[in-house]
């Protein structure tokens, strides 16, 4: 399960940013940081060797690598080719932020396996980012924590802290959940 995900200030009680309610991460390989500018600033979920599934709203910033590990610095950089965002974006409310970034050269992970359909309501998923996790923090180090489904609709998901939430930085990120198969992806805006 992937989705564009946002803050929800009331998740956020003190801080700005953050898989809020969240810890460390450095597994989920294929969950990657996307370099905009000199930081990663969004992230994203490898689907295909030379393919990376982001929000829109990251797409269109032009991220010029991904990071594969935990952080920057200490993974492995790879150049993005081309970005795409999808063709009815728009920043007002947030509509179509589906964008996919096409990579110079093979990923070294291998991509997570698409879920045939939504999670149900009320199920646990996992919350994997790189978004900032206290006021003035840039962000940049992989988080994970979990959320509930309060919804699902035909193009998107909503998404409760079951304690932890997606912030900014955390665009992008993966919302995985195990429907049986083990855990999966399916984009949460199409």
């Amino acid at each position: 399960m992937l989705a564009a995900l946002g803050c929800d200030g009331s998740a956020l009680e003190p801080r700005a940013a953050a898989i809020v309610g969240g810890a460390a991460a450095d597994g989920d390989p294929a969950v990657v940081g996307l370099v905009i500018g000199d930081a990663v600033q969004c992230t994203g979920v490898v689907i295909d060797p030379r393919v990376v599934i982001t929000a829109a709203h990251c797409a269109v910033l032009r991220p010029a690598a991904i990071v594969v590990g935990a952080e920057r610095g200490a993974g492995v950089e790879v150049p993005v080719a081309t970005a795409l965002a999808h063709p009815d974006f728009g920043y007002a409310g947030l509509v179509d932020d589906l964008g996919l970034l096409i990579l110079a050269e093979d990923a070294p992970v291998a991509p997570v396996a698409r879920a045939p359909g939504p999670p149900p309501l009320d199920a646990s998923v996992r919350l994997v980012g790189f978004g900032a996790t206290f006021v003035g923090d840039v962000g940049g180090r992989k988080h994970e924590g979990l959320g509930r489904v309060t919804a699902v609709g035909a193009d998107e998901l909503t998404l409760a802290p079951a304690p932890a939430a997606a912030c900014n930085g955390d665009s992008g990120g993966a919302v995985l959940a195990d429907l049986g198969e083990g855990e999966r992806w399916r984009p949460a805006a199409a």
